[in-house]
């Protein structure tokens, strides 16, 4: 994969960029004599019956006290708290957390976007006793109120399908419940041994992968659906035939960890995504056949544990994670071999094969040349764009620019390998490369190297 590229004289043109904002919707309200009109309390107060109906006799959220002590007001009087936005909450800033002052702040939720992050309706935020909108991306120090009944996130995307291949370690998922190809698919991991999980390990409302070595005990989650480094790596458990759990144990909002030894049929669940003990160690079961499940059986918002009999075909779900009689338990199959979903079974691999290479052809296109700043025309420091395409049928992987070799003295400052990450079929990724030219160079040539992955894990160079 070569590129030659002739550099001309380069005139740089300034463009200026006004930036227009709008006035934020305009919501309707009726003055509260209880509240100080303008003030964050005073809003949030006058927007929940809006939306949420009156505020039940007798609660102590909302009437007393400045806008950080609202939460544990509103645990008091009952009401559902936590730390994941849901349309129709009142959002709790802390003291001096994530921009709010002394007071603290509140808001009130009115949408969330699909990537997390929540739009509130406020005042007195950044002007005084004025009234703005803004999206807030959920972070430390932020907390929420719900309405009582409701605590469920009602934006986030359905759940959906999707399969892990443990012989080369390559996830496979649909965004839709429907038949056809992967809407996403990426490599992570090993395979092998190494077993899948899913939660949402960072709170923001979208599932993404992990996986569990359990020849090593180590976690490895990523916070999104992409090849890459984890996110987070941690050691837990210990045992080789521990089997990996995730849920949300105590309804915060985030999926942690868990394992459960089939062999003494015990429960051994994390809160946090982090080495440590056990948070909660319980017994539940007895028949080291039994296969373990986890879910929110009824809707509180909270993850617990469960157990399927293959032989038997029978359910014995929970309700809290802890010892006891189950709380539900019926009869639903009747194969033994048939396998209960979101939970894991490891596979069974046959004889290493080596994987076939496939065709992977790229292109990389030279998209222009300029100064990017007066500052970079006083230091001839150039940059240049190139855009690469994926021109096959296959997916590739990891693509990297390797190296750049250059005539004429210059010298590449771009630091080098470039990861540029995967590329589909028929789509392509834009990259900047910046070069140090010498004074009265008026053009150069330079042919770049590259790499890429194929689904079978083997490497590709250009050229």
């Amino acid at each position: 994969m070569r590129a030659k590229i002739h550099v001309a004289f380069i005139t740089l043109f300034l463009c200026v960029i006004s930036l227009v904002t709008t006035a934020p919707l305009a919501l309707a309200y009726s003055p509260n004599p209880s509240k100080i009109p303008g003030e964050c309390v005073w809003w949030a107060w006058e927007r929940w019956p809006q939306e949420n109906g009156p505020l039940p006799k007798g609660s102590d959220f909302g009437m007393t006290g400045s806008a950080y002590q609202w939460i544990w007001l509103a645990q008091h009087s009952g009401f559902p708290t936590g730390s994941v936005p849901r349309v129709g909450a009142v959002a709790v800033w802390d003291q001096w957390s994530a921009g709010a002052k002394g007071d603290g702040h509140v808001a009130y939720v009115e949408s969330i976007n699909a990537d997390g992050r929540f739009l509130v309706s406020e005042y007195n935020w950044n002007i005084f006793h004025q009234k703005d909108m803004r999206w807030v991306t959920p972070q430390a120090g932020i907390n929420f109120i719900s309405p009582k009944g409701s605590l469920s996130p009602v934006q986030h995307n359905p759940t959906t399908i999707g399969l892990y291949d443990p012989t080369t370690g390559i996830f496979y998922l649909k965004s839709s419940n429907t038949t056809g190809k992967a809407d996403t698919t990426f490599q992570y991991g090993n395979g092998g041994r190494w077993m899948p999980l899913k939660g949402d390990w960072d709170g923001d409302g979208t599932t993404t992968i992990g996986i569990y070595d359990p020849d090593t005990a180590i976690f490895y989650l990523r916070n999104s659906n992409s090849s890459g480094k984890a996110d987070l790596t941690f050691l837990y458990g210990g045992n080789s035939n521990w089997i990996p759990l995730a849920g949300d144990w105590d309804g915060d909002g985030i999926t942690t960890v868990g394992l459960y030894d089939p062999n003494t049929a015990t429960f051994y669940l994390r809160n946090s995504n982090n080495s440590g003990k056990a948070d909660i160690t319980f017994l539940y079961g007895g028949n080291s056949n039994w296969i373990p499940l986890n879910g929110d059986w009824n809707g509180d918002g909270t993850t617990t544990i469960g157990l399927y009999d293959p032989a038997q075909a029978t359910f014995y779900l929970r309700n809290s994670n802890n010892s006891g009689k189950a709380e539900l338990t019926f009869l639903y199959g009747g194969n033994s071999n048939w396998i209960p979903t979101n939970t894991f079974t490891r596979p069974t691999l046959s004889p290493s094969i080596p994987p076939a290479q496939l065709d992977l052809p790229l292109s990389l296109e030279f998209g222009g040349a300029r100064w990017a700043s007066y500052a970079d025309y006083q230091a001839r420091e150039l940059s240049v764009d190139y855009t690469i395409a994926n021109v096959g049928a296959n997916n590739a992987y990891d693509v990297t620019i390797t190296s750049s070799t250059n005539t004429a003295g210059v010298t590449t400052t771009s630091t080098l390998p470039m990861l540029v990450g995967d590329i589909l079929p028929n789509e392509a990724k834009d990259i900047k490369l910046t070069y140090t030219v010498p004074p009265g160079i008026s053009y150069f040539r330079t042919t770049l190297t590259a790499s890429a992955k194929d689904a079978n894990r083997n490497t590709h160079t250009y050229p």
